[in-house]
């Protein structure tokens, strides 16, 4: 029996040429769909954004005829709201795949989202995180919960990070190892959380982590 996809999806991803498929809970609380390594992506930029209110995958299947006059349909990957109250339908693809059929079905997209006063945003591998962005993204990506703000470490941190000075990540866990009398297992957590949610900063091609330590280059600061 197929099962269902989530709630207000129109459809479940698809098995395409091999493609990673993947699921998670955004920042509302909403199960979205992946069909790709590249829409998430997308998708953990969409959750780090405080600009983006919610998102939705699989939203809606709009319907267009195509040059020649043919009934055709298509479905954006992703609907997303923004605090400010706009709307968008993006669409993740490859550089490689944007054929004129893709062109035909993007002038639909545009069309109808000028109609409803909404946006149209294409996304391809040039625009999305690669490299040590995206581990970086996806190490942070599991620390964004509030449960890891611990307000005691927080607080010491204008007395180990001086504003816009770049400092060792271990060397900030050992400061605050010292101030707060915590491990390092109970401190690392709180300034990724910082990290993910911006209230920290780091050079994010260069990665924070590799097998399971922090790499001695990194290096985190506040901005002010």
């Amino acid at each position: 029996m197929k099962r269902k996809p989530p709630a207000q999806n129109v459809r479940r991803v698809r098995a395409i040429d091999g493609n990673s498929r993947f699921a998670i809970v955004n920042k509302c609380g909403r199960t979205v769909q992946c069909e790709s390594f590249q829409e998430y992506k997308l998708v953990l930029l969409l959750e780090r954004d405080p600009e983006v209110q919610d998102y939705l995958s699989q939203p809606e299947t709009l319907s267009f005829h195509t040059e020649h006059g043919r009934a055709a349909t298509y479905t954006p990957d992703f609907q997303v709201w923004t605090v400010s109250g706009d709307i968008a339908l993006h669409e993740v693809t490859l550089a490689s795949r944007r054929s004129q059929t893709n062109q035909q079905r993007e002038a639909a997209a545009q069309r109808i989202c000028a109609e409803r006063g909404w946006q149209y945003v294409v996304h391809t591998e040039t625009d999305l995180p690669t490299g040590s962005e995206f581990a970086n993204l996806q190490l942070l990506f599991g620390f964004r919960a509030g449960c890891f703000a611990d307000a005691a470490i927080m607080s010491h941190l204008p007395d180990v990070l001086p504003g816009n000075t770049p400092t060792s990540l271990t060397a900030v866990v050992n400061q605050l190892q010292t101030l707060t009398g915590r491990e390092p297992a109970q401190i690392m957590p709180t300034l990724l959380h910082q990290l993910w949610h911006g209230q920290l900063q780091t050079d994010w091609q260069q990665m924070l982590f590799q097998d399971a330590a922090p790499v001695a280059a990194a290096r985190i600061w506040r901005e002010g």
